[in-house]
């Protein structure tokens, strides 16, 4: 469903002398104000659509259009930020769902492709197993082995993380080329099944081959 409409509203911009007021037939004291209007998107999403400057009477609100060079320098833009730039969240998360389709639609079959033809020293990011009794998930990095007739297998990295923010920075780095970087003392085997299962779970984030 669309939600869309506009609107006006007026603010005291500052206090200005005491005048006579043509309605009232008194000295009244008279402010300029800014009367605008805006037009929005789902309510948040919003523009300003026209601005008028008025200076007018504080007890009958009735005065005259003042232009904007008459005005003189403004400390701040009366309008709210939200009011006068909603619009810009707007662009800014279509602009962000955009971008994450094109990396998307970039990275993800790069991943799918590398790991439906294992090479021997491929580093997967992923999330491991969870442990028996363990309560919370962990990632880190995993390096292919050797590719045979049984399977796939891989040596995982002696470190592990709590969130996937740690086995990124390890992965960014390269750090499985350290000597003491991976596990070599237990290694583990996928068959092509387990690989393809693991492929289409969401836990490989990235896979780095040698060029």
């Amino acid at each position: 469903m669309l939600i869309w409409g506009s609107g006006n509203e007026s603010l005291r911009v500052r206090a200005e002398s005491t005048r006579m007021c043509a309605i009232c037939g008194l000295d009244r004291p008279f402010s300029l104000y800014l009367c605008y209007g805006y037009a929005h998107l789902y309510y948040l999403f919003s523009w300003v659509t026209k601005r008028e400057y008025l200076l007018a009477c504080d007890i009958c609100r009735h005065g005259n259009v003042v232009p904007r060079s008459a005005v003189g320098t403004l400390k701040d833009d009366p309008i709210p930020a939200l009011r006068r730039s909603g619009w810009k969240i707007g662009a800014g998360l279509l602009g962000g769902l955009l971008a994450f389709a094109v990396i998307g639609g970039a990275v993800l079959p790069r991943i799918t492709e590398n790991a439906r033809r294992p090479h021997v020293g491929d580093v997967y990011e992923c999330q491991f197993d969870r442990q028996p009794g363990a309560t919370a998930d962990r990632y880190g990095l995993v390096r292919i082995q050797s590719v045979g007739a049984a399977g796939v297998t891989f040596v995982p990295s002696k470190a592990d993380y709590a969130d996937r923010a740690g086995a990124h920075a390890d992965f960014v780095a390269r750090r499985w080329s350290e000597p003491e970087y991976l596990d070599t003392s237990h290694p583990f085997t996928l068959t092509a099944a387990q690989l393809e299962r693991l492929r289409g779970s969401g836990r490989v984030f990235a896979i780095w081959r040698e060029n």
